[in-house]
């Protein structure tokens, strides 16, 4: 399969006032994007036509550009002074960073000044995935998604060098195909479907945990991912749902296409994990590092995903071999399977696609999220 390199810059934007309301700049009105350019070293020239266009909408709002010193951005050329406009930036040599910032520049709206941290990521990027297409129309607002096309088939599953309950490693058959979403469920196609955030204020979406469309769901229980599906599988007519364990860790690991990796498409966790070390604290818009072997994004960090099953920490022991689909209802817990790792904590234990953490299905975090199955 032929495949390519690609560079994709990542766009965050953090206020920092200058003697000014911070009311001035809504967030939500401000939109960025970026353009793909190929590179093939951790080096790189930008010049010339290699440029990136970063396009910025700030209503009517007057913004200038501030370039930063420490980097040498060759071009920053504001195509208007209100409403919609694009600054087109060139860098030069730009060192890949274990966070993966690459820079920063700042931008005025009105007399707020905000950074605009550039980050890099290296993503491989195949002829074609086995995917589906979506889409899901409430209240005249629709949203596209992708879901990827998971062969049946035989695993080892668990770990014999993790925790007490990752062990046994033992062999699960899985005899049904299926279909797992690219991507977790994204705040847009969350607050699509529902109406809203998962609070009624909507206040447990933050900046400081990853605010914006393409941003992970998060704080949400087991309990709010099944409300959320109902009504999804009502708008679409289909019977999405939440993974089992077992389809959960088959798919992480690459399916019938593994390369036995350690993390969910790679050995480096930077390649495919927003972890403690790289993540500043903070989910970050789906589908930015790179995927697994099947072409499913962020399965290790970012946010950990819940799964259908309860949870027991001895239940490999007397799991089925064939579909299993977790211990029977407990009689004194409430505990449901959560897997994937998340940005807060170290890769090294948390972010291996044998490990397992659980909650109590009423639980909701920052730090997870879910992803659908079909």
């Amino acid at each position: 399969m032929k495949k390519h390199l690609y560079l994709l810059l990542y766009i965050t934007f953090a206020v920092v006032l200058t003697g000014c309301d911070e009311g001035e700049f809504v967030s939500s009105s401000y939109t960025a994007s970026t353009s793909y350019v190929g590179l093939s070293e951790y080096v790189i020239n930008f010049e010339g036509t290699n440029t990136k266009v970063l396009e910025v909408s700030a209503g009517d709002q007057e913004w200038s550009v501030l370039v930063n010193a420490s980097y040498t951005w060759l071009h920053v050329t504001p195509q208007s002074g209100k409403g919609s406009a694009k600054i087109t930036v060139s860098v030069d040599d730009i060192s890949k960073t274990q966070a993966n910032r690459t820079g920063y520049f700042y931008v005025y709206i009105g007399s707020v000044r905000h950074t605009v941290d550039v980050y890099q990521t290296y993503v491989d990027v195949p002829d074609n995935y086995d995917t589906r297409e979506f889409s899901v129309t409430n209240n005249g607002k629709t949203v596209t998604f992708k879901m990827i096309f998971v062969e049946a088939g035989t695993f080892m599953m668990g770990t014999s060098t993790g925790y007490d309950d990752e062990k046994p490693v033992h062999s699960v058959t899985l005899t049904k195909n299926y279909y797992l979403g690219q991507t977790e469920v994204t705040q847009e196609l969350w607050q699509t479907v529902m109406n809203q955030a998962p609070t009624s204020d909507g206040s447990q979406w933050k900046s400081n945990w990853g605010l914006g469309n393409d941003y992970p769901a998060y704080y949400v229980s087991w309990d709010d991912c099944k409300a959320f599906i109902t009504k999804l599988n009502t708008l679409t007519g289909q019977n999405f749902r939440l993974p089992t364990e077992a389809e959960w860790e088959y798919a992480a690991r690459g399916g019938n296409k593994s390369q036995g990796y350690t993390y969910a498409g790679s050995n480096n966790a930077d390649d495919v994990a927003w972890h403690e070390g790289n993540s500043a604290n903070s989910s970050h818009p789906v589908a930015y590092l790179l995927p697994n072997e099947l072409g499913l994004y962020d399965m290790s960090g970012n946010v950990q995903e819940w799964c259908e099953d309860w949870y027991h920490n001895t239940y490999y022991s007397v799991s089925p071999s064939v579909d299993p689909q977790g211990p029977d209802a407990p009689s004194a817990t409430t505990l449901r399977v959560e897997r994937g790792g998340n940005y807060y904590i170290s890769y090294e234990n948390y972010c291996r696609v044998g490990h397992r953490s659980s909650s109590q299905q009423a639980n909701r975090s920052s730090l997870v999220g879910l992803r659908l199955a079909l």
